[in-house]
């Protein structure tokens, strides 16, 4: 049997980069890596986590927020981490607003989906790391500090 996995769930905004004054991250010009944030993800790597990324991106696919923009930057995001060493086993994005009461917003574990039910995971050193009181409640709500 595999060795439970070591998961280090991380918002985007706020955490990994960034987030501007409107909170939204629609241009690469927006895109600045929150200071430390590659050496630390290093450590965390070397010591044997791995990284799933969790992110609300509010009215994603609407014409204040369209697809391509969040596309272009999130792909830019991760090729950029990547070229340091840093991979994500797994992205979760949901593309909701507050109001419109989906089962996928943080800090609902909905966005997960299958994913908890099919990874071994060891809860008790997995961890989320947010900006947000959601985030801790996220956190909470799938069994893992905050």
């Amino acid at each position: 049997m595999a060795k439970p996995a070591k998961i280090a769930f991380l918002d985007r905004d706020g955490c990994l980069i960034a987030e501007p004054a409107d909170e939204q991250v629609d241009r690469l010009d927006k895109v600045a890596l929150l200071p430390g944030v590659i050496p630390a993800l290093l450590r965390l790597r070397d010591a044997g986590w791995e990284f799933v990324m969790v992110t609300n991106q509010d009215g994603l696919g609407t014409p204040s927020f369209p697809e391509p923009a969040f596309r272009e930057v999130q792909e830019f995001v991760l090729r950029l981490l990547e070229s340091q060493g840093i991979r994500f086993r797994a992205v979760f994005v949901c593309p909701h607003r507050p109001a419109d009461g989906c089962q996928c917003r943080k800090p609902k574990p909905g966005l997960l989906g299958d994913f908890l039910s099919t990874v071994a995971l060891d809860r008790e050193a997995s961890f989320m790391a947010g900006d947000r009181a959601t985030d801790l409640a996220f956190a909470r709500n799938i069994g893992v500090r905050g």
